[in-house]
């Protein structure tokens, strides 16, 4: 039977329900960065690579090998390059083409297979359900059918990738504009539209616009910036772990000399297996998040510890949810926590981070952020 791989760095299409046709495929999924290799592929022997989404660049050697299937929503040649969705909102595009292309070392600039018109309208969550159905038929036409792509006609128009700052409401913006500007990040894994204010950032989702009035969801949230720890976050970092409430809370209660965190800090800086960031809110240091990666199992260990000064202050979720994206954009491992049974704060905070449930014993609750 023929085999196929999927190989998608994003939930919103492995979580899309498949149709019975599509379940029918052998196809093996792959969400790793790591798992992508020709030992692997070698093993499977795949007629086809399919991307819907991947964070990273796929080796020369795969391109060359395998015949890679690229997803991509704009009318091709207009709209390659990053944010193609909420590029095309801005531009007051209604519907576009989701196109199957072939991957090749042009950006979006491969031959077409074929394509399917999506509705642009709603938030992007709900554009992602419409995207990912038409992922699904799109790569079981190309199982059945093995069409040959078509290379794209007319002179290419790049879009550029936007960044979280491009989300701010700026003065000037109509509620239609806001709107547009509300919805096309209002999906799993983007920051919110929002307004900055005294420390804080107003974020709004779930926006519905009729008779030209703007209704949104909105959350006052702290404006937590979290950055590499430096030297001169040292005294900070031990004097914070020392504190006598954060040891209750430790696997171990006792004070950490000098001598002993200098040694651990200093290994951080030269490159160990620790990732240490610090958390920056009003031009303050409000607290840690500490990875330590476990290169064997690939795993990595989160630990978060607030400045004693700003306990209570509602920060801890902010940071630690900051702390885990930033760390995923250049880590590809499971991260694990172990929170002792009676600290209900912190598995609150972890819960509302996306922190699943593995297991526990009689001391610790163990939980999984995939």
């Amino acid at each position: 039977m023929t085999s196929y791989v999927i190989a998608s760095s994003k939930s919103w299409f492995s979580t899309y329900s498949n149709v019975e046709v599509f379940n029918g495929l052998k196809i093996h999924e792959i969400s790793k960065k790591e798992d992508l290799n020709l030992t692997y592929l070698e093993e499977i022997n795949p007629r086809y690579i399919f991307f819907p989404h991947w964070s990273w660049r796929v080796e020369t050697e795969i391109l060359e090998k395998y015949e890679c299937v690229v997803f991509h929503t704009a009318p091709l040649p207009f709209g390659r390059g990053g944010s193609p969705i909420q590029n095309l909102i801005l531009k007051g595009f209604k519907r576009a083409p989701v196109c199957a292309l072939r991957m090749t070392h042009v950006l979006d600039g491969g031959p077409i297979y074929a394509s399917i018109e999506v509705s642009l309208e709603g938030p992007l969550s709900m554009i992602f359900q419409r995207i990912a159905a038409c992922v699904q038929r799109l790569i079981v036409a190309i199982c059945l059918e093995t069409p040959e792509p078509k290379e794209q006609i007319g002179s290419p128009f790049l879009f550029t990738r936007l960044s979280e700052k491009e989300n701010e409401l700026i003065e000037g913006c109509t509620p239609a504009m806001m709107y547009d500007r509300i919805r096309m990040v209002d999906g799993p894994g983007y920051p919110n539209a929002f307004i900055a204010h005294d420390g804080y950032h107003i974020e709004f989702s779930n926006a519905n616009f009729n008779n030209n009035i703007l209704e949104a969801t909105a959350r006052f949230v702290p404006k937590i910036n979290v950055r590499k720890a430096i030297a001169e976050d040292s005294m900070d970092v031990l004097n914070w772990r020392n504190d006598q409430f954060t040891r209750k809370m430790f696997k171990s209660d006792r004070i950490i000399g000098l001598g002993e965190h200098q040694k651990w800090f200093s290994g951080y800086l030269e490159g160990g297996n620790n990732t240490i960031y610090i958390g920056i809110w009003s031009g303050e240091k409000i607290g840690v998040c500490h990875f330590n990666y476990d290169e064997a199992k690939g795993e990595s260990e989160v630990s978060i510890n607030i400045n004693p000064d700003f306990r209570g202050k509602g920060l801890s979720v902010d940071l630690l949810l900051n702390a885990v994206l930033k760390y995923k954009m250049d880590n590809n491992s499971t991260i694990k926590a172990a929170i002792k049974i009676d600290n209900e704060a912190s598995i609150n905070v972890f819960k509302k981070c996306g922190f699943n449930l593995s297991h526990q014993d009689h001391n610790y609750y163990y939980y999984l952020y995939k």
